[in-house]
């Protein structure tokens, strides 16, 4: 049969896929799938990667606090720093990594941290520059939530390339937009 994974809503979601014959219908094959246990994103050993399809047929490999971004199989860039890994200060909840969100040559990594007050959404963009290739920060995003209180209003900063100048996707270090 066919193993096949997909990522839906931080969740990996295993389907497996047997084609069956039914001698009933004349011995038409059928496809039957099956929904084998869902584990959450955070849960996905380092060592395992994840991809997602972005801008136009390229791909996002995301393996420990890696992510590639390839074109087949060569890879256009590749950041060794940028993913958060669940609970990476072990003094903090926080769900790491959480998806990539892609929209015409933009697309966003979406990813939790924390401090010791308040979880931290943080919302990465960059645009990609078909003409060569480049990929650039474009955005950075966070929303602040109390830990103690998740009720309370939610404080939200966002940064620009006129805050931060052109920052090529390899070159991105989180630590410098705090």
């Amino acid at each position: 049969g066919l193993l096949i994974v997909e990522l839906v809503l931080g969740f990996f979601v295993y389907y497996h896929r047997e084609t069956i014959v039914d001698a009933l219908s004349g011995g038409t094959p059928s496809v039957v799938e099956q929904v084998l246990p869902v584990v959450p994103v955070s849960m996905v050993p380092i060592d395992q990667s994840v991809q997602y399809e972005i801008l136009d047929g390229k791909r996002a490999t995301i393996s420990g606090k890696m992510i590639a971004i390839r074109d087949g199989q060569t890879i256009l860039t590749q950041n060794n720093t940028l993913v958060r890994l669940p609970d990476e200060s072990r003094d903090c909840p926080s769900d790491g990594f959480q998806q990539i969100v892609s929209k015409g040559v933009y697309f966003t990594v979406e990813q939790q941290t924390c401090d010791r007050t308040h979880f931290i959404n943080e919302y990465t963009t960059f645009l990609y520059d078909p003409s060569d290739t480049s990929i650039v920060l474009y955005r950075f995003g966070r929303q602040y939530i109390n830990r103690n209180d998740p009720d309370k209003d939610i404080t939200e900063k966002v940064l620009t390339s006129q805050d931060f100048g052109v920052v090529p996707f390899d070159k991105l270090d989180l630590s410098t937009l705090y």
